[in-house]
């Protein structure tokens, strides 16, 4: 939609013109007395002169301004601008933008598995996908954690968090992907980013990352799958499907 208006702006019979410069001075209406506004320093003085910082009022000043929302931003130029901040108990805390990361260490593309948490023997809720994106464990490293950090956790953008065990993070590959078979994320599973984990259910794939705190923590998180898990929902859970006899 383009929305185009042309606007009169006075006041008592005379509009204020505000740019940086010279100050200057015209005559106000009758009933009106002087202010100032300021014009730019290579500008010819109206009449009148004014002080270091005054003002001058122009009478009938007319503009016109425009603006357009057909422009649509591309998925892919919308990954490449989303910040991640990276911090916590670490030595080299920053904030990156994902074409930033992927400049720096480089894109990774992998055939990963997603499987519903609750998927039964037989289940057709899992999937194989080319993923490709930046790589969490290099995003961690380069934020150096402390040696007794033992936690990460990471918070989208609506403020939803999942922590998860360091050691579990770096033991696997982890992609924080923008890709699916090809395409923007959100042609397939919406958002802008979401993380991908070997053998961990899609539940922990946390999606529209902002940042990712390393921390060392009294506890770690349990290990995706196993009996600590939140819930009891992994336990004898095979995440698996069988879609042909042997």
């Amino acid at each position: 939609m383009k929305v185009s208006t042309t606007k009169v702006l006075s006041a008592a019979g005379a509009a204020a013109l505000l740019v940086p410069g010279l100050a200057i001075a015209a005559s106000p209406a009758a009933d009106t007395p002087a202010t100032w506004t300021t014009v730019p320093a290579s500008s010819q003085a109206v009449e009148g002169e004014a002080p270091a910082n005054g003002v001058v009022r122009v009478p009938n000043v007319q503009g016109e301004f425009s603006f357009d929302q057909t422009t649509v931003t591309p998925n892919n130029r919308m990954a490449d601008d989303w910040s991640i901040a990276v911090g916590g108990d670490v030595a080299n805390p920053y904030n990156a933008t994902i074409g930033e990361i992927a400049q720096d260490d480089g894109t990774l593309s992998q055939i990963m598995g997603c499987s519903c948490a609750a998927n039964p023997a037989g289940g057709r809720a899992v999937v194989n996908a080319d993923v490709s994106g930046v790589s969490l464990a290099a995003l961690i490293e380069r934020a150096r954690p402390a040696a007794n950090a033992n936690t990460v956790t990471l918070t989208s953008a609506d403020g939803y968090t999942m922590s998860l065990p360091l050691d579990y993070v770096m033991q696997r590959r982890a992609i924080i992907a923008s890709a699916i078979n090809g395409e923007d994320l959100g042609a397939s599973v919406g958002g802008t980013n979401q993380v991908w984990l070997d053998g961990t259910a899609a539940k922990y794939f946390t999606r529209n990352v902002v940042s990712i705190e390393v921390t060392a923590e009294a506890v770690a998180p349990a290990i995706p799958g196993s009996e600590d898990a939140p819930e009891d929902q992994y336990v004898n859970r095979p995440n698996v499907g069988i879609l042909a006899g042997a």
